[in-house]
């Protein structure tokens, strides 16, 4: 298939360009930059500079003669509140309707576990029924992306489907969060102690190599058409993680929980995995993510 891909020198982007690529698709990625156009075509692909904020003739361009978008770009959470808005929710609206005027038959948009809010859930575990209570601008993002989404679906019949990605994890990630300072605080403890950590604590995760996997298999199916999915693994507990990091970097430290135990925010994944068969790898990929950063902060 001929596919643009938005993000496509990002971390989720990464992944899935190269994965399109192996799979034989064809694929244009937007860029902005002269330097994330070299990235690209390096990668495989046709770069193609454009903006989301040019709702004019750079991106009717970009989308004419693609058969299907894998949107998944965008300016971090931290951007200012305005031009958050403008790049993102308008930019992805003005993305979608360039889309729908081209004749682009299929339409992916990369959103996130955020649209929930990270506080109580009604029930557990969640599934894409549940009400969305976003509690910070990327969620908000995402919610208001899913909506228009959907609207083209039921409007246009545009196929248009949401992939609702939990915490992603992989070796090309700019920032990794929490586990190199767990690394850190395992080898600052001597032989024989401790590091004790909240007792429940942790978030629903996802290989950004399964993200790939399933959103490939996910491109020409019908049946994905006006649906919202679930993309996630399963729970990490920070002790269970720390522990594995200690047991694969051979790192001789006590670990221990403490606290009356939060309760974990669980999500389902059985919607994603009756739609398009997908099985996860991600424990498998999690030995060879925590192997990596044991590498990368072998002597920080």
């Amino acid at each position: 298939m001929k596919i643009l891909l938005t993000g496509a020198t990002g971390f989720v982007g990464g992944y899935l360009l190269r994965k399109l690529t192996a799979c034989g698709h064809s694929v244009r990625a937007m860029v902005r930059s002269d330097a994330d156009a070299e990235k690209a075509a390096k990668a495989g692909a046709e770069p193609f500079r454009s903006d989301l904020l040019d709702g004019g003739t750079s991106l009717s361009e970009c989308v004419r003669g693609m058969e299907a978008v894998v949107h998944c770009g965008g300016l971090p959470s931290e951007a200012e509140e305005e031009l958050f808005f403008r790049s993102n929710t308008l930019g992805s609206f003005l993305l979608l309707e360039r889309s729908r005027s081209a004749g682009v038959k299929q339409f992916i948009f990369i959103s996130s576990i955020l649209v929930y809010g990270l506080e109580k859930p009604l029930y557990i575990p969640v599934d894409e029924k549940h009400p969305l209570f976003p509690r910070e601008q990327a969620g908000v993002y995402k919610a208001a992306v899913e909506e228009y989404c959907r609207y083209y679906h039921l409007r246009y019949g545009m196929n248009t489907s949401v992939f609702r990605l939990a915490a992603v994890f992989g070796e090309i990630r700019k920032k990794h969060h929490t586990w190199p300072e767990i690394i850190e605080a395992l080898r600052a403890q001597r032989a024989g102690g401790e590091l004790r950590l909240p007792r429940g604590a942790g978030i629903m995760v996802v290989s950004a190599n399964d993200v790939a996997d399933a959103v490939s298999l996910s491109l020409g199916k019908e049946n994905t058409g006006g649906e919202t999915y679930n993309l996630v693994d399963f729970y990490l507990e920070t002790v269970e993680g720390a522990r594995r990091i200690a047991e694969l970097g051979n790192l001789k430290c006590k670990i221990s929980d403490f606290g009356a135990g939060i309760k974990p925010f669980i999500i389902s994944n059985e919607k994603l995995r009756s739609a398009i068969k997908f099985e996860f790898s991600g424990r498998r990929y999690l030995d060879e993510y925590f192997m990596y950063l044991l590498r990368a902060h072998a002597c920080k």
